[in-house]
């Protein structure tokens, strides 16, 4: 009634009857993703509910370790949550849902193998976290992609398997962890080295020693192959545990980005001689006036937000050329193997294309920069670790005489491996830093002049450069 009174006007859209929304179960992709959605609300919560008597061993009963290890899933889902959209846009819904659903059963798989310890459970709950929540974006993402035009009761269908699958989740659980419907759960079925409460054995042995002495025989009868078993599989969970550790901090500190100036880029995007627009696997820069044919398909530095280039390319759009800006697989450009026609379809309307790159990004341009139909090749602050000097690229290197991470010692000891008609230009008191707008970078020198400065001289010589392509 309170949101009745205060939320007034709000727009509806129409009314979407039964077919319509039975509909758009036909599509085989959409009854897959909700599937999965299912499945991974199903799993999620039986664990989450029956979170006590799973953690006992691990927790000795305790309320308050059990809140840590509650805890440090929800600080696993926040990490998910940060990584799932950019991984989303990376490398596509469909591979992060098969990834989320397969890292999900690996890791409840590993739950119980590892409940003799409160550590490794605890860090398994963070990855669990992490792997739970991470899914949630890309399969919000793929339903809508499936039928953008019916996205509203695509995603009331998600909601729909989610609420099925928490209410699967204690008759799932209690089967399992309790015993329901005259089925034996759990609690009936003696774990290895223990008895039920309420099995012959105990009873007749309680409050007399005879009991501890089978205890001992019977510990005595267990085959060697099985505590040998048992062994293995406590290092294998050991093993994957860390593996999955070093795997979700690899994945934190690659999303750690060193973020753009947001002063910087909102200019670019109030620019009227500019367009920007985001494709999910790159930034597009275009001129709204008279286009020259020529594009640049640019790779951002190691760990660098790529709208952090729109200041260094808004001058070189606004004379006419297209530059698309890729988003490196992790932001790291050598784990991004994808071609440079991937990036070079979004803008079919040029004809001349050329590669460039800052720092890291430079290296990998270079790499590409071999691709047939290449004109040209753009660093930043970079130098090749491959050998083009016997290319007939039209290359352009721009360094700055402050740079602490791509030395001018560095440029001129790699200048070898670039055609013998590059053009080396030393932006004299700039850094590395300056050829994107991201603030201060660790390890590199002050710049003894300003941004605008160096970018000034970036967008004079990249002109010149684009008008001798081809």
């Amino acid at each position: 009634m309170v949101i009745a009174a205060v939320v007034r006007g709000v727009p509806l859209g129409p009314v979407s009857g039964l077919r319509a929304r039975l509909g758009a179960l036909r599509d085989g992709r959409a009854l897959a993703t909700l599937g999965a959605a299912l499945f991974l609300t199903a799993a999620f919560n039986v664990v989450y509910i029956f979170s006590a008597p799973v953690t006992a061993r691990a927790t000795g009963g305790s309320s308050g370790l059990l809140a840590i290890l509650l805890l440090l899933y929800g600080v696993g889902g926040i990490v998910g949550t940060n990584l799932s959209g950019r991984l989303t846009d990376r490398l596509g819904s469909r591979a992060i849902v098969g990834l989320g659903l397969g890292a999900e059963v690996v890791v409840l798989a590993i739950m119980p193998l590892v409940e003799w310890s409160f550590v490794i459970l605890a860090v398994v709950f963070f990855v669990w976290g992490v792997v739970a929540f991470a899914v949630v974006v890309p399969v919000q993402h793929r339903l809508v992609g499936i039928d953008p035009a019916n996205a509203g009761i695509a995603l009331s269908w998600y909601s729909t398997a989610m609420y099925v699958g928490i209410a699967l989740a204690p008759v799932i659980g209690s089967v399992v962890l309790g015993g329901a419907a005259g089925l034996p759960g759990r609690a009936a079925v003696p774990s290895s080295g223990r008895r039920s409460p309420s099995s012959p054995s105990s009873c007749s042995s309680s409050g007399t020693g005879t009991g501890r002495v089978r205890s001992r025989r019977e510990r005595a009868r267990i085959p060697r192959i099985r505590r040998r078993g048992r062994l293995a599989l406590r290092i294998v969970a050991w093993v994957v545990v860390v593996l999955l550790v070093l795997v979700a901090g690899f994945l934190v500190w690659a999303h750690i980005v060193l973020q753009g100036d947001r002063t910087a880029a909102l200019k670019v995007w109030r620019d009227d001689r500019v367009s920007v627009r985001d494709v999910g696997d790159s930034v597009i820069l275009r001129p709204t006036g008279a286009s020259n044919g020529a594009g640049i398909v640019f790779i951002p530095g190691a760990k660098v937000d790529p709208y952090a280039y729109l200041a260094t390319f808004d001058g070189v759009a606004a004379a006419g050329t297209t530059v698309v800006i890729t988003k490196p697989t992790l932001n790291l450009a050598f784990f991004d193997t994808r071609p440079l026609s991937r990036f070079e379809k979004h803008a079919p309307g040029v004809t001349t294309w050329a590669v460039g790159g800052h720092s890291l990004g430079g290296v990998r341009a270079c790499q590409l920069a071999t691709t047939p139909g290449t004109a040209g090749l753009l660093l930043l602050g970079s130098y090749c670790a491959n050998d083009l000097s016997t290319s007939k690229l039209d290359v352009l290197s721009l360094s700055g005489t402050r740079d602490g991470l791509s030395t001018p010692a560095k440029i001129a000891a790699a200048r070898h491996l670039l055609p013998s008609s590059a053009t080396m230009v030393a932006i004299r008191g700039a850094d590395h830093a300056q050829f994107g707008a991201y603030g201060k970078q660790p390890g590199d020198n002050p710049a003894t002049v300003s941004p605008a400065h160096t970018d000034r001289i970036i967008t004079a010589q990249v002109s010149r450069w684009v008008a001798s392509l081809g």
